[in-house]
């Protein structure tokens, strides 16, 4: 399935262009392990970074205009992750989360942003990985990338440092 704008709303196609999940969205990800992280109210924000992943900017302007700039996005807003039907699954309200990262759940794990720092949901909505960190990126071959101040190292699944902070 495929995210599409449907005049101010974006809800969800197959490949045959045939709605499947009403457009009623204000912001949403890409169905990624099963799930997609939406919200109403909010939107979709793209950050800058430069070739350190040092923050440059934050837009709401799509990531092709930043080329040839590395570059993520969050949703902000009222946030839920739906399944395929367009049911909700996780309420992100629950854990007063502020910003959720694409592309979501990445390897069973998603990154949330609750109060001012971030750390990681599994797909039941249970904090795993306690906020701690400036920024995390999603999950690959069983990591990720954490950034506390101006220091980035690597963390596994439990949370454990495999490789410690550094500049």
């Amino acid at each position: 399935m495929a995210a599409v704008s449907i005049g101010r709303n974006i809800g969800y196609i197959d490949t045959t262009g045939k709605t499947i999940i009403e457009p009623k969205w204000t912001a949403a990800g890409s169905f990624s392990d099963g799930l997609a992280l939406v919200a109403t109210g909010g939107n979709n924000i793209y950050y800058r970074t430069d070739t350190k992943l040092n923050i440059m900017s934050v837009s709401p302007l799509e990531p092709s205009q930043y080329a040839p700039a590395t570059t993520y996005s969050t949703i902000m807003g009222r946030m839920y992750f739906i399944d395929k039907t367009g049911g909700i699954v996780i309420d992100l309200q629950n854990l007063e989360v502020k910003e959720g990262l694409l592309p979501g759940f990445s390897e069973g794990f998603a990154g949330v942003k609750i109060k001012d720092k971030w750390g990681f949901i599994d797909k039941t909505g249970k904090v795993v990985i306690e906020p701690k960190y400036d920024m995390v990126w999603p999950y690959f071959d069983g990591l990720s990338k954490v950034q506390i101040d101006d220091k980035y190292g690597y963390i596994d699944k439990t949370g454990k440092y495999i490789w410690e902070p550094t500049n």
